[in-house]
């Protein structure tokens, strides 16, 4: 019987954020770095860098420095967007440097509600990852995300590349399955 009532628990939760998503629009990519191509999926957005995008250094001699501002707008149908986790893979070698800073604006009642970055090099490699805590759920925000790479030239073979950086926005969790969660205890008390 416990396994039966996981289940519908799992299911109800499923429902409440089965028809959820978000709407992506107003994607802009700019800069010497750039551009960076966009897929996005119902709470993600993949952004990917074509070589010779992406990358300066040694293999772009003489492009030692590059930057690229990534802005796009998301509109939420699941009752609020809580946060993002933002993942990097590329390289960083020799004088290799990336910083990847995101700052999220909220539409609705506007201000920014969440600011975060990360960074490699050869130190501290790809692939990296950073989670921002939006300080208050949203239905439409702006995610402007600027791209920083440097490679400066050494001795060393210098490369610093971005290939794709990912991002996956968690939604609020829905009001079914939080009352299904909350039944648990109960439902499980009453057959004992």
């Amino acid at each position: 019987m416990k396994g039966t009532i996981a289940g519908v628990v799992g299911m109800l939760a499923v429902c409440g954020t089965s028809q959820a998503a978000i709407v992506f629009s107003n994607y802009s990519s700019v800069g010497s770095a750039g551009p960076a191509t966009p897929t996005f999926g119902p709470f993600d957005a993949d952004l990917t860098f074509d070589f010779p995008a992406g990358t300066v250094g040694d293999p772009v001699d003489p492009f030692r420095v590059g930057s690229v501002t990534i802005t796009f707008d998301g509109t939420s149908n699941s009752g609020g967007i809580a946060g993002v986790v933002i993942s990097t893979l590329g390289a960083a070698l020799g004088s290799g440097f990336v910083t990847i800073q995101t700052t999220v604006e909220d539409l609705v009642t506007p201000g920014v509600i969440a600011v975060g970055g990360l960074n490699f090099d050869t130190n501290n490699p790809p692939p990296v990852f950073s989670t921002l805590t939006f300080s208050r759920a949203t239905d439409s925000f702006r995610v402007t995300t600027l791209v920083s790479l440097s490679a400066l030239d050494t001795q060393a073979f210098d490369l610093a590349q971005v290939s794709l950086i990912e991002m996956l926005f968690t939604p609020v969790p829905a009001p079914s399955g939080l009352l299904a969660l909350a039944a648990l205890p109960l439902l499980a008390r009453r057959r004992r």
